[in-house]
């Protein structure tokens, strides 16, 4: 009885056939009823969640067509890792998606520094169909800090206070969305 009132307060309208006793003879006739069977209920969402997976599909092809992918050959364990090809000569995607390392004065040994990591040299968009999921700071192979990122109200730049041996190469990762995820270094 329980799920019976949950459906009745999802879509108001008679709770029992004893009321309406045949609730899709007005539809056939052209009126408009509020009562849905359960039948239609699953099959509306069926047919929604269908569609939006059509959606996402669509966009990760349309990455995959740019020539940048999410997932190498090793699937979603093991992410196929995008880098500036040319440093000289910068393509629209390596603007928009390689990070930037920017280390805030002298690594000094054992004390803080602060290291600010931004997407692209030029703004990654942030909107609900593309956007930047995290970025990842590591120093060598050692992750460090993470920020996780949600669209539209956040900005893909990020600051991380750690405390980094003298010699480290800091290495930044980002995840887009649609075109996968992008790696820079820096060697301090």
């Amino acid at each position: 009885m329980k799920a019976k009132a949950c459906f009745v307060a999802l879509f108001p309208g008679p709770a029992t056939n004893k009321i309406n006793p045949n609730p899709g003879q007005e539809r056939r006739k052209g009126k408009m009823n509020k009562e849905w069977s359960r039948r239609e209920f699953v099959k509306s969402g069926l047919a929604t969640a269908a569609s939006l997976g059509l959606v996402g599909l669509l966009y990760r092809g349309q990455a995959r067509a740019e020539g940048y992918g999410d997932y190498g050959s090793g699937g979603a364990e093991t992410p196929k890792v995008n880098r500036i090809k040319d440093p000289s000569n910068l393509s629209l995607a390596e603007k928009k998606h390689s990070p930037l390392i920017e280390v805030e004065g002298p690594v000094r040994a054992g004390e803080p520094v602060r290291v600010t990591v931004r997407v692209g040299r030029s703004e990654h968009p942030m909107e609900t169909k593309h956007w930047i999921k995290w970025i990842e700071l590591y120093a060598g192979e050692e992750r460090i800090a993470r920020a996780d990122l949600e669209p539209v109200l956040s900005r893909p730049v990020v600051t991380f206070t750690v405390v980094l041996p003298p010699a480290a190469t800091l290495r930044a990762r980002e995840e887009c969305n649609l075109h996968g995820v992008w790696e820079e270094t820096l060697q301090l």
